[in-house]
């Protein structure tokens, strides 16, 4: 999906309902809630893949709009990596493969941060591969009411299946974070609003169907799209993007109940960045044979 619906909201200290003690529904309190916060920053680039699948470089985006200890934890963590050799013709190649990584930093009990590596994705984003879909018609979903009465956000990622005639046959939410602190029954309530809005227009989406490749026979595809929802601050100009720490509260992962296989044990829906249609079976991305964190 191309755009953002808005900007960016500031996440936090949006408390509303009852006070930071207060109980909510299921016996969750708010700084239960709390502890679910992610501080965490997007980090994109390209690795080069050597024939013996290790990675003879990385190329990260716009290096200089990251923290310096950032770019450094992400080089000593992936470079070390290796990964099953990507084939062409049945022989190992050279490649070069899109990546983007979810880094988290989690606040010890001293204030200071402990960085880690919670997901990667090295799927492309679809935008004109024959390979793959890519987008024909993917109008943005409508704001809840609610939710822009009470200034809140949040960011769902669907699953969809996507059928020969390039129409949506099936929508599902597998995970919606929430740019807000709340009793945990206000938490719920917005991820049904946010992902309720999400898959009502997702199922009038359309896309180009892959007319190349091992993957253009199939009868259907299943994709990940980020749905994210957002407000412009005009007190705080639009930078919190590339090489900012985001913050949210975590929703649950749900998987689809007609996905037919699960997720790399490394892969993080978190990983997807907004505007891109991801292949969720099927995919070309390559098999990574390394513990995330190394060792």
């Amino acid at each position: 999906m191309r755009g953002r619906f808005s900007a960016w909201v500031m996440v936090a200290g949006v408390l509303f309902g009852m006070s930071g003690t207060g109980m909510a529904a299921g016996g969750s309190s708010i700084t239960e809630v709390r502890e679910r916060i992610e501080r965490s920053m997007l980090v994109k680039g390209e690795l080069l893949l050597s024939e013996e699948g290790t990675v003879a470089s990385l190329q990260l985006d716009r290096e200089e709009m990251l923290p310096t200890a950032i770019a450094g934890y992400v080089r000593a963590t992936v470079l070390p990596w290796r990964f099953e050799p990507v084939r062409e013709l049945g022989q190992p190649v050279r490649a070069k493969v899109p990546v983007s990584l979810r880094v988290v930093a989690k606040q010890r009990d001293d204030g200071n941060f402990e960085v880690a590596l919670r997901g990667v994705n090295f799927i492309g984003g679809g935008k004109d591969d024959p390979r793959g879909l890519s987008c024909i018609s993917t109008t943005p979903p409508r704001y809840p009411r609610e939710a822009i009465d009470l200034g809140v956000g949040g960011t769902v990622y669907l699953r969809l299946r996507i059928g020969r005639d390039g129409k949506v046959m099936q929508a599902f939410a597998e995970q919606v974070n929430l740019k807000f602190v709340s009793r945990e029954r206000d938490q719920l309530k917005f991820r049904q609003l946010f992902s309720e809005s999400a898959i009502e227009q997702a199922l009038k989406w359309s896309y180009r169907i892959p007319t190349e490749g091992d993957l253009a026979g199939r009868p259907y595809w299943d994709v990940w799209v980020p749905a994210d929802y957002s407000f412009t601050d005009r007190a705080q100009p639009a930078v919190r993007g590339y090489g900012h720490w985001q913050i949210y509260v975590a929703g649950p992962i749900e998987r689809a109940p007609w996905a037919e296989s699960a997720a790399q044990t490394w892969f993080s829906l978190d990983a997807l960045e907004d505007g891109g249609v991801y292949m969720a079976d099927g995919n070309s991305g390559p098999r990574l044979l390394t513990p995330l964190q190394g060792g």
